[in-house]
């Protein structure tokens, strides 16, 4: 009787606990689908629409219902039918962009944080071990890889049949498109500060593809000529007493100007020819800004988002977002969409910055949503691939 007693209270053991698990697991997707629900905010006087409709989402990453999860810092990119992206996870994938059906992955020897770049048929991207990968979109069948000697975390540039990387050390290496082989290549100016962040910027082109823009970890903008590597022109944006003098943000070109923020500041306005100051405001962003009409763009260390004219830096409004650290802003219509590390992505009105709508992303957003036509992509934390369709208002 006392093995029999014994094995009935086992089970109803068991059956107590699967019961608050299953409670617990309800409990969980019933806040999910309220926080996915609360998309449209309302103040007084005023009402916004969701400017956006779900398209899909893909689950990119699995693990453990518990596991720790690291925050996913390669932004999606788009091109043709096809969406790519990398994860801490190592592999890189495509997946079909009207439907976020995975088509291939590809497994890297460490984990991806960079976001890739694409031209042809040819996609690129590097990972947290220094190698550097070419692949065949269609396919993902592995063309040429070389290793770079230290991490890459930012995206290539790519104009004729040149890639430009710049890796977390402060090398800059021009490659051959077709076969991986050097260029030529700069050698880091200066140690890496131990309290830099991410190190470098983006590399960017200037519109003819003759000048290649790179910016450091110890606030200096270089300015290099993409056939040679040799320097055009430098400025130091590194200012006394600032904590965070990194250039992380990728430079953002407009015609004759350059705009680009030191991780605590400033944001500046530099002329595109020579690196001369235009404006300077003492706010600062480890993301990348963004332009809509006669306005600029961009997510603060600090937590907010602020609205600047682009003529003369003055600023037009302020949005502080609670939650975590900001991604770069996106702009379509009459709305600003910023990602949040621990919530997921917000809509800001464009004149005023209010809080327009809110849409929940599992485990938060660190990666920068990226769109293509009227169709926002974005990463979450969780390993989540979001589509969403977005709406002009």
């Amino acid at each position: 009787m006392a093995q029999t007693t014994g094995t009935g209270n086992q089970s109803k053991t068991l059956m107590t606990a699967r019961t608050y698990f299953l409670l617990f697991l309800m409990m969980t997707f019933a806040s999910v689908a309220s926080l996915q629900a609360a998309t449209q905010v309302k103040k007084p006087g005023k009402s916004y629409q969701a400017p956006y409709r779900s398209h899909w989402v893909s689950m990119i990453k699995k693990g453990k219902f518990f596991k720790y999860k690291r925050s996913e810092f390669s932004s999606p990119r788009v091109s043709d039918d096809r969406v790519f992206t990398g994860a801490d996870s190592g592999y890189f994938f495509a997946v079909n962009k009207k439907t976020g059906r995975k088509l291939w992955r590809f497994k890297a020897a460490s984990s991806i944080n960079s976001a890739p770049g694409i031209l042809s048929d040819r996609v690129f991207f590097g990972d947290d071990k220094g190698n550097f990968y070419a692949l065949a979109t269609q396919d993902g069948k592995l063309l040429w890889q070389v290793n770079l000697g230290a991490e890459i975390s930012s995206a290539p540039a790519l104009a004729g049949n040149s890639v430009y990387v710049a890796t977390l050390e402060g090398k800059v290496v021009a490659l051959d498109m077709e076969n991986g082989a050097t260029r030529w290549e700069v050698e880091p100016t200066s140690a890496v500060n131990s309290m830099s962040l991410l190190g470098n910027s983006t590399p960017v082109l200037s519109a003819n593809a003759d000048r290649l823009f790179v910016g450091f970890a110890d606030g200096t903008l270089r300015c290099f000529a993409s056939n040679s590597g040799k320097i055009a022109w430098e400025k130091s944006l590194r200012e006394a007493g600032v904590r965070f003098s990194d250039l992380d943000a990728t430079p953002l070109i407009e015609s004759d100007r350059l705009y680009l923020s030191t991780v605590s500041g400033p944001t500046v306005a530099l002329s595109l020819k020579d690196g001369k100051m235009l404006w300077q405001q003492p706010m600062g962003s480890a993301v990348s800004m963004s332009l809509g009409g006669d306005q600029l763009y961009l997510s603060s260390w600090e937590g907010v988002v602020y609205a600047l004219n682009k003529r003369d830096g003055s600023k037009i409004w302020e949005r502080k977002l609670a939650g975590g650290a900001l991604t770069a802003p996106v702009v379509y219509g009459s709305s600003v969409a910023v990602g949040i590390s621990s919530k997921g992505i917000h809509f800001l009105d464009i004149q005023t910055g209010d809080v327009k709508a809110k849409r929940y992303a599992a485990h938060g957003l660190s990666s920068d949503p990226v769109l293509d036509g009227s169709d926002l992509y974005y990463f979450s934390n969780g390993g989540r691939l979001f589509s969403l369709k977005l709406i002009p208002y």
